[in-house]
């Protein structure tokens, strides 16, 4: 085994002490859960420290708590992978005067002419997966009883989005998974067919947020 020099020692502490530091200024987040189903569970946070005159962030996290590998459909793949876009997240929000409202992710796309591949997420037993979304994205439905839109809502409606509502909120995350499925003709199903792709539906716990 080569000794280390003094010189090498130091600079390994150094890098240690400077690796101790990034972490501890790292945002951390309280995540409030939903209900689990021995496979996965879902957390939301809100990130109120984002620019001013811009609105909260959304954070949600997605974890396998099980024993198997799992596969998950988020949404959308375009342009060979230049842009994942998410499908199937939706907002149930309550505001200060008890009054519910309900809303659609919009997306960061328009019109989609080209290639669309599934947006697929492995999750080994123990791995998470994290998103943030701004609130300016979501889209109110004013529909008693919206529903799931399902991929490719390219266009966001006209009615008003989240913000600049002002005010305090609560609210509770939901997300549809969607079934493993390549369309394209260039490639076969048979792709995916080893793959456990979990299909159905997760829900955060509650979570407050202030729009100022």
């Amino acid at each position: 085994m080569t000794a280390v020099s003094k010189t090498g020692l130091w600079v390994i502490i150094a890098l240690l002490f400077a690796g101790s530091a990034a972490m501890a200024g790292s945002p951390s987040f309280q995540w409030s859960y939903g209900p689990n189903n021995g496979q996965l569970r879902m957390g939301a946070a809100i990130d109120h420290n984002t620019p001013a005159g811009h609105p909260p962030d959304l954070l949600i996290l997605i974890e396998n708590i099980g024993k198997k590998d799992l596969t998950l459909n988020l949404g959308m793949s375009l342009g060979n992978g230049a842009l994942y876009e998410l499908d199937g997240i939706e907002l149930t929000a309550i505001d200060a005067k008890g009054r519910v409202h309900y809303y659609h992710y919009a997306g960061r796309v328009g019109a989609i002419d080209g290639r669309v591949d599934p947006f697929v997420v492995p999750l080994p037993p123990g791995a998470a997966y994290q998103m943030r979304f701004s609130l300016s994205r979501f889209w109110e439905d004013t529909s008693p009883k919206p529903p799931y839109l399902g991929p490719a809502v390219i266009n966001p409606p006209a009615n008003p989005g989240l913000w600049p509502n002002k005010g305090k909120y609560k609210m509770l995350v939901s997300l549809k998974t969607l079934p493993l499925i390549d369309h394209n003709l260039d490639t076969h199903p048979i792709e995916y067919v080893n793959a456990d792709s979990w299909v159905g539906e997760l829900t955060s716990g509650p979570v407050t947020c202030s729009i100022p």
